[in-house]
């Protein structure tokens, strides 16, 4: 009896990862509140080690990401929780479609998800070819063991010698890469692309732990981030490339222009 019941045991360890196969893909729907429509993605797929993992995006509220756990999963039906935030999904899958119960602080919402990859079309990101140059460069933070990457952009009809005003760029709060991408939404590139057109160079760089930089982006405070910027003013100095060099910051970053510029 002991050898049938470890096989019936080991049957069902085997049998739940591959059930988890048929929720493999992005799965959206929308949840109704008090006349507030919400819409919610379900991201499910293998990771490195084949382990079935899920994240979370909330479009309209430009969150991307939220890591969840698959607390359950059979052929038919699954249940997916979000820990920190309180979040409980329930669901049966038919077709292209799960239909099932969205759960948060005692309130329980439909929530029928389809089976779809969400495409963002975003027509302002300029495409390459570019009417101008770029140059890829780094600059170091020797004191926090980092080496920030990052993207000159050169005016267009910029003649190499000729001394021309740039601006460095800095990011708003949480890491993000140098174009401050936000649901494939690229702010700086686009802005970066524009001051081409109108005779500015800039520096926009991916923050410690983004992108091709290193270093650990963990509990950065804005003088931290401040400090990386002041140290890309001081590598664009040091080329001896420019007339003028200024700053734009988003969100976090226009503080960080604040303080530098008061330091000045």
């Amino acid at each position: 009896m002991k050898s049938k019941s470890l096989l019936v045991l080991l049957a069902l360890l085997v049998a739940l990862p591959v059930s988890a196969q048929n929720f493999i893909g992005s799965w959206s729907g929308q949840i109704s509140f008090r006349g507030t429509s919400l819409r919610i993605v379900f991201n499910i797929s293998k990771n490195t080690e084949g382990k079935t993992v899920c994240t979370v995006d909330s479009p309209n509220q430009s969150v991307k990401g939220i890591p969840a756990s698959i607390e359950f999963a059979s052929s038919d039906s699954i249940s997916i929780r979000i820990p920190n935030i309180g979040i409980e999904y329930n669901g049966k899958i038919q077709g292209d479609m799960i239909y099932g119960t969205y759960s948060q602080a005692g309130v329980k919402l439909e929530l029928n998800l389809k089976n779809e990859e969400l495409v963002y079309l975003r027509p302002q990101n300029p495409q390459p070819p570019y009417p101008y140059t770029t140059e890829e460069i780094e600059f170091v933070n020797e004191d926090e063991n980092a080496t920030l990457s990052g993207t000159i952009t050169y005016p267009v009809n910029y003649q190499k010698g000729k001394k021309i005003p740039v601006i460095v760029m800095v990011t708003g709060s949480g890491p993000q890469n140098r174009d401050n991408e936000i649901y494939e939404h690229k702010p700086f590139l686009v802005i970066a692309d524009y001051l081409a057109g109108n005779g500015y160079a800039t520096l926009r760089y991916d923050d410690r732990c983004v992108g091709k930089s290193t270093g650990k982006y963990q509990a950065e405070t804005t003088k931290e981030v401040a400090k990386d910027a002041a140290l890309a003013v001081k590598y664009l100095r040091e080329t001896k490339q420019f007339s003028k060099i200024g700053l734009l910051g988003h969100s976090e970053g226009g503080s960080v222009v604040f303080m530098l510029a008061a330091e000045k």
